[in-house]
């Protein structure tokens, strides 16, 4: 059997597959980091370190 350079529908899912998860992986990342990696507000005296 030969090389064929067409994608069979299976592999066209599973790539498009892993696009998608990729994609909202980042989201997510995206959105972790906003809510965590932003400065809080500083209340009372500041600590000497």
């Amino acid at each position: 059997m030969g090389h064929s350079d067409e994608w069979t529908f299976a592999d066209y899912f599973r790539y498009e597959q892993e696009i998608y998860r990729a994609i909202i992986s980042a989201a997510v990342l995206c959105q972790w980091i906003a809510e965590h990696d932003t400065p809080r507000p500083r209340t009372g005296k500041p600590k000497n370190l």
